[in-house]
């Protein structure tokens, strides 16, 4: 488990739930992505982009 906590928790990676992602980090929040796919979980505090 990661210490860090984030804002959203948004679970789907598909075109909806990306849509929302990415419209809740521009506006400030940080987002944690989840999806059914092993490497689709990514936190926006991560070096890394989430999708």
């Amino acid at each position: 488990m990661h210490s860090k906590s984030e804002d959203i928790l948004v679970i789907g990676a598909g075109a909806s739930g990306l849509a929302f992602a990415l419209e809740c980090i521009d506006h400030g929040f940080k987002v944690r992505l989840i999806d059914r796919r092993n490497n689709a979980c990514r936190s926006t505090d991560e070096k890394r982009s989430f999708c």
